[in-house]
């Protein structure tokens, strides 16, 4: 079933491109990204000029200057419209098939602006029935732009579907034991974990290796929180500092308590994310924002 109007379906299209790992691997071409963008935007605002022309009653037959023609700029937007899609498609990388309507439209348009400049009015506009050529181009490309959703959500469940029972939140399946031994070590003198702290927080490590070796197999992108990494790693060594030059280190037993109270938040954040995910590649369908 095709979606109501051109609107409802570029808001679907842009849900789609705009999840991380698509919108990710979009920009790495800055030029194809710009042309989507582009695209997008001229098929909603050409829809919303046709919109308004559609409102009104309009009546070209004292127009004597081209440009100040309602009807001369509705036709040269039907083609700018038809343009938009295809470069849709051409960003997307979709193979676009065309249609003749679509070309006779366009031909009647461009041929129709060629008359009337070369006239110098608009009256020879006149005698095309406008709302009829938009009402044609709207239906056809509803069609065109449903099949760019479905091939985005194909594309997407396609991809989803190679992980299906992969859940990114066994890498910290193990996390709780090293982090519970760390914070014995720090609270009890006497712990047989203080000679262990290195050995608790490499694995810890190893869980978030891990969970980033699951992100970038899955083409997911981790940029955006590359700080809880770097807040995590600087946490821990000044962990391991604290029990191999307890004497030398200026950190206080507080200070390392403080510390691994907030490598645990950080490792947390992460379990979060992955759960999160999890969920959305558990989904079956794609809808508005993610899996349902």
């Amino acid at each position: 079933m095709i979606n109501n109007t051109l609107y409802e379906q570029m808001n679907r299209i842009r849900d789609l491109i705009n999840t991380p790992r698509r919108q990710h691997i979009l920009m790495q071409d800055l030029s194809v990204w710009h042309m989507l963008c582009e695209s997008m935007d001229t098929v909603e605002d050409t829809e919303k000029v046709l919109e308004d022309f559609l409102k009104e009653d309009v009546d070209d037959s004292d127009a004597g200057i081209i440009g100040i023609s309602p009807a001369f700029d509705v036709l040269d937007y039907l083609v700018a419209q038809q343009s938009a899609v295809v470069e849709l498609y051409e960003a997307l990388a979709i193979p676009y098939s065309g249609d003749s309507s679509l070309e006779n439209i366009r031909q009647i348009c461009v041929e129709a602006m060629e008359k009337a400049t070369e006239v110098g009015n608009a009256k020879s506009i006149n005698s095309i029935d406008i709302p009829e050529l938009i009402a044609i181009q709207r239906s056809i490309l509803r069609k065109f732009l449903n099949n760019v959703i479905k091939t985005l959500t194909k594309e997407e469940l396609y991809h989803r579907k190679k992980f299906e029972g992969k859940r990114l939140s066994n890498a910290f399946g193990f996390v709780t034991y090293p982090f519970e031994k760390i914070f014995d070590a720090i609270f009890f003198k006497d712990s047989p974990h203080t000679l262990l702290v290195d050995a608790h927080v490499d694995q810890i490590l190893r869980s978030v290796d891990e969970f980033k070796a699951g992100l970038k197999e899955r083409g997911e992108p981790d940029d955006n929180i590359s700080d809880i990494y770097e807040n995590l790693d600087y946490s821990l060594r000044h962990i391991k500092a604290y029990f191999h030059q307890k004497k030398e280190t200026h950190l206080h037993k507080k200070d390392v308590y403080i510390f691994a109270y907030f490598a645990r938040r950080q490792v947390r954040e992460l379990e979060y994310i992955a759960q999160e995910k999890d969920d959305e590649y558990s989904g079956k369908y794609i809808s508005r924002g993610g899996l349902s």
